[in-house]
């Protein structure tokens, strides 16, 4: 009986305990829970001169810092920075930038806010402090910020603390905050010029007369049609249907286009896939793949261990390579010249649609051919071998110079 009265004694004395520790938490998790949202949309609309430019800067530029612990992450096109992963969301800007275009000397921004502060005055207050700044400066450019006017978040949280949580707005001005949320869409002017900056961000551009600048680390860049394209990309992914000129340097990037009439590019473990291209030239290549369905005329001039796949080439193909295999299916009937340098790789050649040409071989390395029996050799001269099919006075000619290489034509 003693016995039983003591073990309820300390039964009652351990719940009476553990209520304190339950009441604290309840009142954490109370006065970090954000309560009701509001929603708010901002817009502005500034008129655009001819001469003017649009600079970019991509969602996530504002700075964060914080005492205690801070938990980022990125889910979907959100990122998210909540105290901990099992903790709600304090901060959440949406990593998807929209960019219209339309006929009007103009640019619109239009953000769409989330946000709750701990009294319906602090989100009064927060509602009318946040602003869009779009404003032309002396040089003639309009820098875009997708962060409003938010030049930093602060978050502090401790075990024994509660979450206190602030923005500090470009004006030094400090607004106490539970949540926020931003996502932006763009308006620009069809033949505008921009300049876009962007990190882990993923782009959706609609249609683009004038010229695009991008800066990009992480993401992607989708587009309907780009007339000029200028970029440094690095680890993104690219996609456009239609692309006029462009000057690339890619780095661990794929870029994919249904058509484009000129492209310059400087690339190294990328993927390259192209659907029509009229003219492409690759001034340094390291351990790319190309897949090109039409060609028109494509140059090398340096390229090491990068592969080239090529459904057909209908004008001319000049390659200088190390190490890196050609696999060319089919030449158009109006192609001029070719000629493959190579050393330690494969060329195969399909020549089915030549119906005249002639052919150079140098005779000189280890290489292995395989050539089509209705091949004529004219002569051997200065290390090279001359073949020769057809009578056709406008013959394509081709020279194939490879050291060490795997050589296979068909016809």
């Amino acid at each position: 009986m003693k016995k039983n009265i003591k073990s309820e004694v300390r039964r009652r004395e351990f719940n009476y305990r553990l209520i304190p520790l339950i009441a604290l938490f309840c009142f954490v998790f109370l006065s970090t829970s954000d309560g009701q949202r509001i929603q708010h949309t901002i817009e502005r609309e500034i008129p655009l001169s001819d001469e003017s430019r649009i600079k970019i800067n991509g969602p996530e530029s504002v700075r964060i810092t914080g005492v205690g612990t801070i938990c980022t992450r990125q889910v979907g096109d959100k990122y998210i920075v909540s105290r901990k992963s099992s903790t709600p969301d304090i901060y959440n800007i949406d990593k998807k930038l929209i960019i219209n275009t339309w006929d009007k000397k103009a640019i619109k921004q239009v953000s769409t806010l989330s946000f709750s502060c701990k009294t319906t005055a602090q989100e009064k207050q927060l509602k009318e402090a946040l602003a869009i700044n779009l404003v032309e400066n002396a040089a003639g450019t309009v820098e875009v910020d997708c962060e409003l006017n938010i030049d930093k978040f602060q978050l502090e949280n401790g075990w024994f603390t509660t979450e206190n949580n602030h923005i500090i707005l470009d004006n030094g001005k400090v607004y106490p905050i539970n949540y926020l949320s931003i996502s932006t869409t763009l308006y620009l002017p069809s033949n505008g010029q921009v300049t876009i900056d962007s990190e882990e961000n993923d782009i959706v551009v609609d249609r683009l007369e004038g010229e695009l600048e991008i800066d990009v680390v992480g993401g992607s860049l989708t587009a309907k049609e780009i007339s000029k394209l200028k970029g440094n990309i690095s680890f993104a992914e690219i996609n456009v249907e239609q692309i006029g000129s462009a000057t690339l340097e890619l780095q661990n990037t794929k870029l994919k286009a249904n058509s484009i009439h000129q492209l310059k590019l400087e690339s190294a473990i990328s993927k390259v896939e192209i659907k029509t291209i009229e003219k492409l030239e690759v001034t340094k290549s390291l351990n790319d793949h190309f897949y090109l369905e039409t060609v028109q005329a494509i140059k090398v001039t340096n390229s090491i261990y990068s592969n080239y796949n090529l459904a057909s080439c209908n004008e001319s193909l000049e390659m200088t390579l190390k190490g890196g295999d050609v696999d060319i299916k089919n030449y158009g009937p109006l192609l001029k010249f070719a000629i493959i340098k190579n050393r330690n790789a494969k060329i195969q050649i399909d020549l089915e649609s030549l119906e005249s040409y002639s052919l150079t071989i140098n005779s000189f390395d280890q290489s292995k051919y395989s050539l089509p029996n209705n091949f004529v050799l004219i002569k051997t001269e200065d290390e090279a071998n001359y073949y020769k099919l057809g009578s056709n006075p406008e013959q394509t000619i081709m020279q194939i110079d490879c050291i060490h290489c795997e050589v296979t034509m068909k016809n």
